[in-house]
């Protein structure tokens, strides 16, 4: 990769070490300046870098100032730049995780050696996830596409509206899916983790319970594997997604996924609405039935809630 740096007189020295450590990993370095100590304006520097990510000219820019936070202020003003303002290793992977940031922003001030070097090792390591931050990214861009042609952009919980992509559901719209599936959740088998299962012959459809999506609240995504996918008991078969935290959905049996509920991804309230039923998540066709034998019963399952929520 091109990789170029720059800073304001606050960062000369660090950005001196940066440049080799790009250098000792493999990569071009660029110095963008400046060059002495004397008292520089921080927008210069920044708007260089951001220019050359923006223009493609460069892959990445690294931006040095006292706090980061006036360097990433400018660089975000260019057009394709994602600029992240990172502290320690933790927020400059998941800079490059989830949000695919090609400027990375820093502190002359407050980072030390050794967490620099943690910190530009893992920025240059690491890859952009993808999956559902895609998407996010990709709404970013929307954004930036409509005011560089002079639109309205919208707020962002409405910008599905906007969107090409496929867009995160409105959550608090009615729900047009029917009536409540009528259940016996005596029939149903639990896990800790709070999956259930019913068992039809061989096959065992899964979702997660009524207390699981209550305990969430407010959905906002889901992400759920592919049909012809092996599952081993206790494997991570999806994840649910609200605006408070990310849970794990794990498998409470083993088997190769048969169906999926696709129509869940575009409507989360068959969750919130029919746990049991509409919002049923995979089909599994077990290799081991018994292994909901060790599954607890919805006597069992209520007592486990209760304590959970003591």
């Amino acid at each position: 990769m091109k990789i170029a740096v720059a800073s304001d007189h606050r960062g000369v020295e660090m950005k001196s070490k940066i440049l080799d450590m790009i250098r000792g990993h493999g990569h071009e370095s660029l110095d963008y300046g400046p060059n002495a100590a004397e008292s520089v304006d921080y927008p210069d520097y920044a708007s260089k870098v951001a220019a050359a990510v923006s223009d493609k000219k460069i892959d990445r820019g690294i931006l040095i100032c006292g706090t980061g936070i006036g360097m990433c202020i400018v660089a975000n003003k260019f057009e394709h730049v994602r600029a992240a303002c990172v502290n320690d290793q933790l927020t400059a992977e998941l800079s490059r995780r989830h949000n695919d940031a090609n400027v990375m922003c820093l502190s002359a001030d407050l980072i030390g050696a050794q967490s620099l070097d943690r910190m530009i090792e893992s920025w240059l390591k690491t890859e952009f996830e993808g999956g559902r931050h895609l998407r996010r990214v990709e709404k970013i861009a929307e954004i930036e596409r409509r005011i560089s042609v002079g639109l309205r952009v919208a707020p962002v919980r409405s910008i599905e509206h906007l969107d090409p992509f496929p867009i995160a559901r409105d959550l608090r719209r009615a729900a047009n899916s029917g009536a409540t599936t009528v259940m016996d959740l005596s029939s149903l088998r639990y896990a800790k983790t709070h999956e259930w299962v019913r068992v039809e012959g061989d096959v065992a459809t899964i979702g997660i319970t009524d207390f699981a999506v209550k305990a969430l609240t407010d959905l906002v995504y889901v992400d759920l594997p592919a049909v012809g996918k092996r599952l081993a008991v206790g494997d991570t078969l999806g994840e649910v997604e609200s605006v408070k935290a990310v849970s794990d959905i794990y498998a409470p049996v083993a088997g190769e996924i048969v169906a999926v509920n696709s129509p869940l991804a575009d409507d989360l309230d068959l969750l919130s609405k029919d746990a049991f039923g509409k919002g049923w998540m995979i089909k599994v066709r077990m290799t081991q039935p018994s292994d909901v034998n060790s599954m607890l019963d919805r006597a069992a399952y209520e007592a486990h809630c209760a304590s959970e929520a003591h």
